[in-house]
């Protein structure tokens, strides 16, 4: 008898006769809206289309449910019969994530290029203990946008695990200028200012002698950066022919290069201004490529392949500039652009080849957001073999090798 029993006076009650044993209850049935979202993920693993919004949708609306893994291997098997549009990556992803399933979240996440999908993979890298492609990721959002939440705070932390510097908001603005130069002593008349960077300043000039235009680059500390004028010159001249900005004169001693004139605007500004106006791409990515390839066949690396760094002429050619960092393949080095070092090189390896084809997938992945929905394909595929942690070389994806 219960004490509650006993202090109210009730008698216990008789033992309630014996019978069969109570059937087990019924698995709850799915609401009626989320056997219609399971009957569209599966139709996708049979090849049926379907699109990405509502691919999404449907995924979402199982996150939680009994139905949330069938949901998901479904999904898990379309994306072997095609690949699946980033929005859905990332949503997959992020769900595998919450399951505590970084591997395969990263399997399936792919090389995403959203800013969402590229904070998803930092996270995921981490996840897993590499660090380096974490920080890699990281500093591609931040060279979009320097405010992205959270994301400065967490290349900060994960670089100093890495033991790299902190970074300084100098460093984190593209191409931030650290002081202004005096106009240089040169034989060449100055017309105007043409670009800033940290390191130099970029004037558009005269050659009264010659009656030419050129470009006038002149460096900020002209002593702390003999070697690498002398490099930049140097490097440009050897690899010089289609794809490569010519070099016309150097003076070491004052700090200055002389280049033939670029009457068009750079690759960063054309993302800027008009992205449409790089198709169709073949016409100037084709000799780039091979500009590179050039370069990686005479024994050097860019190390600073960017937007800013491919000029594009009136006649639509391009022309790769800034040699001053290169170096030889097993070389240590430093300085690069944020957003364009590959996670080896962030994670403090050697100078090598595939640090090049790392930057030039970021470049294609570039254009390809600035182009959004009219972006080729192909630009995509592209990029996203040169993201890969093995990529090819440039001569291998020119077919050359």
């Amino acid at each position: 008898m219960s004490w509650w029993r006993r202090i109210l006076g009730l008698s216990s009650p008789a033992p309630p006769a014996p019978g069969p044993p109570p059937r087990p209850l019924p698995a709850p049935l799915p609401a009626t809206s989320e056997v219609a979202a399971l009957r569209k993920l599966r139709g996708m693993a049979r090849g049926e289309p379907l699109p990405a919004d509502e691919a999404v949708v449907a995924l979402r609306s199982m996150a939680g449910t009994i139905q949330e893994r069938e949901a998901l291997d479904a999904l898990r098997k379309a994306s072997r019969l095609a690949p699946l549009d980033e929005p859905l990556r990332v949503a997959v992803a992020e769900l595998f994530q919450q399951r505590g399933d970084p591997a395969e979240a990263l399997a399936l996440l792919g090389s995403p290029a959203s800013t969402g999908g590229l904070l998803l993979l930092a996270d995921l890298r981490a996840a897993t203990g590499d660090l380096p492609a974490a920080c890699s990721a990281l500093e591609r959002v931040l060279a979009r946008d320097i405010a992205t939440p959270g994301a400065r705070e967490r290349l900060e932390r994960w670089r100093g695990l890495l033991g790299l510097p902190s970074l300084s908001g100098e460093v984190l603005l593209q191409d931030a200028t650290l002081f202004t130069s005096a106009a240089p002593s040169s034989p060449f008349r100055i017309v105007a200012e043409a670009g800033r960077g940290g390191a130099s300043v970029v004037y558009r000039a005269e050659d009264t002698l010659l009656l030419r235009t050129l470009a006038l680059k002149v460096y900020h500390r002209p002593r702390e950066h003999r070697e690498q004028i002398a490099r930049e010159a140097a490097v440009a001249v050897e690899a010089a022919g289609i794809g490569v900005v010519r070099i016309l004169d150097v003076d070491l001693d004052q700090g200055w290069l002389a280049m033939e004139w670029v009457s068009g605007s750079s690759l960063r500004e054309r993302l800027r201004s008009s992205p449409a106006s790089l198709l169709p791409v073949e016409p100037w990515l084709g000799p780039l490529l091979r500009a590179v390839a050039r370069l990686h066949r005479l024994g050097w690396v860019h190390g600073d392949i960017k937007p800013g760094n491919v000029l594009l002429s009136s006649s639509g050619a391009a022309l790769l500039s800034d040699f001053g960092i290169a170096r030889r393949p097993g070389e240590a080095w430093q300085g690069g652009t944020l957003g364009y070092l590959s996670p080896q090189r962030l994670a403090g390896a050697p100078a090598a080849l595939s640090d090049d084809v790392y930057a030039v997938g970021r470049v294609l992945e570039d254009i390809s957001e600035a182009l959004g929905a009219g972006a080729p394909p192909q630009l995509r595929a592209l990029a996203s073999r040169c993201l890969d942690p093995a990529p090819p070389s440039i001569e291998a994806l020119l077919g050359q090798g």
